[in-house]
């Protein structure tokens, strides 16, 4: 039984990479990578270029763990979040619909009227679609093999199409309403401890 598992996790993260653009983020990151090996080459590791490659390169590195890029402090809130136990998936899921934002020097995490309600009508509207076509093929003239084939092919392409429209809708309502609050709260006492080191620093003059 564990054989038929590990095929279906492998799959379902194949999908939820293809959806996501994870993709894209590695083919970027991949060539940020070349752009700072040659800065290296050719400034030196101190060089202003080959800081400005590196900090690229480490918000496209992001992007790979975390499936979109984001700014410095909602990156350093949502690593924080994780290294306090909020999963990854979670966190993937707040990054790549931006429900994590920086609102100017504050952590807060989108919580709109319509997100429950997209949720919830998400999964109605592809049964209903799938429904709809499903009943047109079957009282369609035919032979009865060829409308089989067809349901299939139907069937799969709503079983491939639906994880992607999930991850925007569903699962990243549910993403919000498990781990939103404790990314919010993580956000919130990085910047209080930022502060608090500031003027630590500043008594010191």
């Amino acid at each position: 039984m564990r054989f038929p598992v590990l095929v279906i996790e492998r799959l379902s993260a194949a999908v939820d990479y293809f959806w996501s653009a994870a993709w894209w983020w590695s083919l970027r990151c991949w060539f940020a990578e070349r752009r700072l090996s040659k800065a290296l080459e050719q400034y030196g590791e101190n060089s202003l270029e080959a800081r400005r490659c590196t900090l690229r390169y480490q918000e496209l590195y992001f992007g790979i763990r975390y499936w979109r890029a984001a700014p410095p402090l909602v990156r350093r809130a949502i690593e924080a979040a994780e290294s306090k136990g909020v999963p990854r998936a979670d966190l993937r899921l707040l990054a790549l619909n931006r429900d994590v934002r920086q609102l100017d020097d504050r952590i807060l995490v989108r919580r709109s009227w319509w997100m429950p309600v997209f949720a919830c009508a998400a999964p109605v509207v592809m049964t209903c679609n799938w429904a709809y076509l499903m009943a047109f093929v079957l009282v369609s003239p035919g032979p009865w093999f060829l409308k089989t084939v067809t349901a299939v092919v139907i069937t799969s392409l709503y079983w491939v199409t639906w994880p992607g429209f999930a991850l925007y809708s569903t699962r990243a309502y549910a993403a919000v309403k498990r781990s939103g609050a404790m990314v919010q709260e993580t956000g919130r006492s990085l910047i209080k401890s930022a502060r608090v080191r500031a003027l630590s620093d500043n008594s010191g003059v």
